[in-house]
């Protein structure tokens, strides 16, 4: 359940995505993503003069450029590895303010390796990674970590979004088709890393000396994974068509849990400081 302030932000959220074009109306706020942006909003407390960096934003995401209409005194930076990245701005002309904060380099966005940013040292007042890092193979998720933490200046907030392994050990998803850049050959391809307690705290929490960190875990009873994605036929085109009413839908079945064990849990916020 979501607090008063939460629940103010994710009006201001959901009224924004609507000025992106029927399309985005239509599909809401991707479901579990209301809580994500919100959450990630919030502790970032972005202020006036800060840089934020946005890791693996994609062709979906829209965090920076609810960052950067929300506070016009800060600068984003929209990076991603693949080139898909640059459907941002043709999503930002939606709206003048947006569209004149890329003409003025207010909102950039640039091709990135999460793992080996070319950013100097200390150069970020926030960073974030919104449902991002856990498709990187192997460790590279530590090592987004570990970078993000070192263009981060002292007392910068990272925060972090993940999905969990539901309650269970954690463990790998791999799909029979091509996974970002990662094209299908015949073999399975890494998809992303599904997370419980223990991967939490040593693969992103413990991956640099932060001075604190902490994380929320939210459960939705079982319905995405249980009901939504086992037994409704077509799902991936009814999102676009009634996103809006999936949106509204996880804004009742989110809460947010103490326990992960035994849990259904499935996704975490992680924050750290620097």
């Amino acid at each position: 359940m979501l607090d008063e302030e939460s629940a103010r932000l994710v009006e201001e959220l959901k009224s924004f995505n609507a000025r992106l074009g029927l399309k985005k109306r239509l599909g809401g706020v991707q479901y579990g993503r209301v809580i994500e942006y919100t959450r990630a909003y919030q502790f970032l407390h972005l202020q006036a003069g800060h840089r934020l960096l946005d890791i693996g934003t994609g062709k979906h995401s829209i965090f920076p450029l609810f960052c950067a209409y929300m506070n016009p005194a800060v600068t984003c930076h929209i990076t991603d590895i693949g080139e898909y990245v640059n459907v941002q701005r043709k999503i930002a002309r939606r709206i003048p303010q947006l569209a004149a904060a890329f003409e003025t380099g207010r909102v950039t966005m640039e091709m990135q390796d999460a793992t080996a940013l070319s950013y100097d040292e200390e150069s970020f007042d926030a960073v974030s990674a919104i449902s991002t890092i856990e498709h990187i193979p192997q460790d590279g998720d530590s090592r987004a970590v570990r970078e993000a933490y070192r263009v981060l200046k002292p007392g910068g907030k990272l925060v972090i979004t993940v999905p969990l392994a539901h309650g269970s050990a954690a463990f790998d998803t791999h799909r029979k088709r091509t996974s970002y850049l990662r094209k299908y050959q015949g073999e399975p391809t890494f998809f992303q890393h599904n997370y419980d307690d223990k991967t939490l705290e040593s693969r992103l929490l413990e991956a640099a000396p932060f001075s604190e960190t902490s994380r929320e875990l939210w459960d939705d009873g079982g319905f995405y994974q249980q009901k939504w994605c086992k037994r409704v036929p077509m799902r991936n085109t009814l999102k676009h068509l009634i996103g809006w009413w999936l949106t509204e839908l996880c804004l009742k079945k989110y809460r947010m849990i103490e326990t992960y064990e035994g849990s259904r849990a499935l996704l975490a916020v992680v924050r750290c400081t620097k």
